[in-house]
């Protein structure tokens, strides 16, 4: 198998890709202008073999004044084999055991006060063999060892454990700690020391810890048992569902307490208040009852623990009395497939906003809108309709009184001339589809040119612009008698177009394709969809290319590497020429297609 390709004068490789305790035959060839040289050193290759890792670790204490116990971790072995040394007089190392399946080894050849030192190595199955441990020296002198391990992972990535020690004879402890290795020093504490904070654990895993104490350099007790965390967060719980009726609040979580884990429900009374426990719960659907008046209002969450680790759920605010009604329903784009619904919010009270439609006297529930959205929008419309749209704040304790707009939904139009650009019709009804061409005449002159102000219009209500209705500036050439006099306003106050010195915008001048282009960028970027990048050399073969400014080149290879723009005849780009009705659509149709499908 290949596995890599070095460049010209490069003379290493390093294999990352290896298994432990493994051989593998590697070769290489050359490659030449005319072919590649034979292998080297030959095509059977050369031989290595992986090293097998040592997984444990090395320690003894001393069980009584003639005997010093050996422990390792055998878990790792997989049919190799332990291999425990004993240094000699001479300081030489000789075998005084071997195992496959023991983890510990008392040895009875000591004498009380005397020092030994020890070490291990392992063998694999095949007879590779590891690198010994560090050597454990150890002193035949007991050491009485620490009881009541216990063990409490904290926020911010922390376990703490803790012990007890009451005697007075140690010099200090060594912590040990194991996930899903081998068992390694940590720490070594001072005397009189019954708590270790570990700040070295990863959120998601399990630790096990056990400690020792020693008097001096070799002389240790037995190992506590291991004690266990698990430094899982909980998952975080939905919001509480609050559900009024004469006043009394049920309170319960949205889902049952996973095992292992407590809900607590928490309140307060009002923003900046303490949280308070309310009640809590290990299993089932967390439920809580209240009473309340129609000045009540309450926030309400649920903290889910595992232990000392928890999160909050998001807040639910609960209000004694329904939201006030909102003001100025509007419908400022309609079309017969799309009708945009604003409003003003103007309660804090609301949970959502029930969206009501009534054509021919029925009257349905179509949709929600968040809390605080000022915007719906129906994409199922009932075209050719007069319509009723009602928006209705609503929370816990019900509906406000609804505010309603009547409107006639527009049908669809079959323009008659537009036969002779058939390669634009999709795009054609999609923009009349979303309310983005205005009137309702049946020619749609596809070769005529559009002004400023036609093209504001057909871009801005293509892309659900949001109309701000309100302005603090004026346009010299754009009164509010002029027919889009708002998406002028409202394309300067967004930022999307700007007038010139004199403050004017120039509506009723034809637009050219350059300036559909930019209007168009800088609506992507309003709704923070920038455009695609292509290289400068996407525009070469285009005649005019080279006029551009380096930032109107990003610009045109952006829409013309997305099809968005295509060239004019005599490979022209053509972006000072006035845009004709038919080009301007399918401009606005393929960006559409492409960054809002």
């Amino acid at each position: 198998t290949t596995i890599y390709t070095a460049p010209a004068g490069e003379t290493h490789f390093r294999d990352e890709t290896v298994n432990a305790d493994s051989t593998y035959y590697y070769r290489i060839r050359t490659k030449l202008p005319n072919g590649t040289s034979s292998f080297i050193p030959s095509e059977y290759g050369i031989s290595t073999r992986t090293a097998y890792p040592l997984e444990t670790r090395l320690s003894g204490f001393a069980l009584s004044d003639t005997q010093i116990k050996l422990e390792w971790d055998a878990s790792m072995l997989n049919g190799g084999r332990v291999y425990l040394q004993k240094k000699d007089a001479a300081g030489n190392f000789y075998i005084i055991f071997n195992s496959d399946t023991e983890s510990s080894y008392v040895d009875t050849t000591v004498a009380k006060g005397k020092t030994y030192s020890y070490r291990l190595y392992v063998t694999s199955k095949n007879g590779t063999s590891s690198e010994y441990t560090t050597e454990a020296a150890v002193t035949v002198e007991q050491v009485p060892g620490p009881s009541d391990p216990a063990v409490v992972a904290m926020p911010d990535n922390r376990a703490v454990l803790s012990w007890a020690y009451p005697y007075e004879v140690e010099t200090g402890f060594e912590v040990w700690r194991k996930d899903s290795g081998y068992w390694d020093k940590i720490a070594s504490l001072p005397k009189n020391t019954v708590t270790y904070t570990d700040t070295g654990i990863e959120g998601g895993k399990a630790y096990s810890y056990k400690l020792r104490a020693m008097r001096g350099e070799t002389s240790f007790s037995t190992f506590t048992q291991a004690v266990t965390v698990n430094n899982t967060t909980p998952q975080e719980p939905k919001k509480p569902i609050c559900v009024a009726l004469q006043g009394f609040l049920t309170i319960y979580s949205a889902e049952n307490v996973p095992a292992n884990s407590v809900y607590t429900l928490e309140y307060r009374t009002d923003l900046n208040g303490e949280w308070k426990d309310y009640k809590s719960a290990s299993q089932g659907p967390l439920t809580a009852y209240m009473s309340y008046n129609a000045s009540s209002q309450f926030d309400f969450r649920l903290r889910a623990n595992v232990g000392s680790l928890y999160v909050y759920s998001p807040v639910y605010h609960f209000y004694g009395s329904v939201p006030e009604k909102v003001q100025d329903v509007k419908v400022p784009i309609a079309g017969y497939e799309r009708v945009i619904l604003t409003w003003r919010d103007t309660t804090s009270k609301e949970e959502s906003f029930h969206i009501y439609r009534t054509v021919k006297g029925n009257r349905e529930l179509i949709g929600t809108a968040n809390v605080n959205e000022e915007r719906f929008i129906d994409d199922t419309p009932a075209s050719g309709e007069t319509c009723r749209y009602e928006v209705v704040p609503y929370n816990a304790c019900g509906e406000s009184a609804s505010v309603a707009t009547t409107i006639k939904v527009p049908k669809i139009v079959l323009f008659k001339d537009i036969s002779s650009v058939s390669w634009a019709h999709d795009a054609i009804y999609k923009l009349l589809g979303l309310g983005a061409l205005s009137g309702s005449q049946t020619n749609f002159y596809p070769n005529g040119t559009l002004s400023r102000g036609e093209f504001t219009h057909m871009a801005l209500r293509a892309f659900g612009i949001t109309y701000l209705g309100s302005y603090s500036f004026t346009l010299s050439d754009a009164s509010p008698a002029h027919p889009y006099y708002e998406d002028l306003m409202n394309a300067v106050a967004l930022g999307l177009a700007a007038p010139d010195a004199q403050g004017r915008i120039l509506p009723n001048q034809p637009i050219t394709r350059g300036e559909i282009a930019i209007l168009l960028s800088n609506i992507l970027n309003q709704l923070g969809k920038p455009l695609t990048s292509y290289a400068a050399d996407t525009l070469e073969g285009y005649k005019d290319a080279e006029t551009l400014t380096p930032e109107n080149t990003a610009l045109i290879a952006s829409l013309v590497g997305d099809g968005i723009i295509t060239g004019r005849s005599g490979q022209l780009l053509g972006l000072g020429s006035k845009a004709t009705r038919v080009e301007a659509a399918a401009i606005v149709y393929r960006a559409l297609e492409k960054y809002v499908p």
